[in-house]
C-alpha cells in the first residue's frame, strides 16, 4: 500500500508509529472499536509487507419468494484478520478492544491453528501485534 494511501487511512498518530519508526517500540493506543484496531492491524502488516485480508464471518437473513433462510459464513471463532507470512505460515489474528476477551470458539480456533503450524493470537493494540510477529 502506498504511504499517501496510509497517511489518507490512518490517525496520524498510528501512521507514524508504523511506517516512520517501523521497527520502534508502538505506544499502545486504547481503541474504542474493534473496526480500529482491525483497520490499523491490515495497515501494520501491509507496511511490513505481510499478505493479510479481513476475514468476515456472521450470519445474514434472507428472502427468496415466499421462503425465509439464514445463511452462515466463515468458520466459527476464525480471526479477524487472516495472512501469509514469509515461507508460506497461515496468520490468523483476533482483535479485541481492551476488557474484551475472546470467545471459547476463538480460543480454540487459536488452539488449532497453532496445533497445524500457523501463527494465531489474540491483539488489543499494534505493540501486542508486533510481539506476536516476532515470536513467529
Amino acid at each position: 500500500m502506498d504511504r499517501n494511501v496510509l497517511r489518507r487511512v490512518m490517525p496520524p498518530e498510528t501512521y507514524r508509529r508504523c511506517v516512520d519508526q517501523a521497527d520502534a517500540v508502538v505506544v499502545p493506543i486504547e481503541y474504542r472499536h474493534e473496526r480500529d484496531l482491525v483497520r490499523d492491524v491490515l495497515a501494520y502488516l501491509d507496511t511490513r509487507g505481510i499478505f493479510a485480508w479481513r476475514n468476515n464471518t456472521g450470519g445474514i437473513r434472507a428472502e427468496y419468494g415466499e421462503k425465509k433462510r439464514f445463511f452462515r459464513f466463515g468458520a466459527p471463532g476464525s480471526g479477524d484478520v487472516f495472512g501469509v507470512l514469509a515461507g508460506g505460515r497461515f496468520l490468523s489474528i483476533e482483535c479485541k478492544v481492551r476488557g474484551n476477551k475472546p470467545t471459547l470458539a476463538q480460543d480454540e480456533w487459536i488452539g488449532r491453528v497453532r496445533q497445524a503450524g500457523g501463527v494465531a493470537g489474540v491483539v488489543h493494540d499494534l505493540q501486542e501485534l508486533g510481539q506476536l510477529l516476532k515470536g513467529a
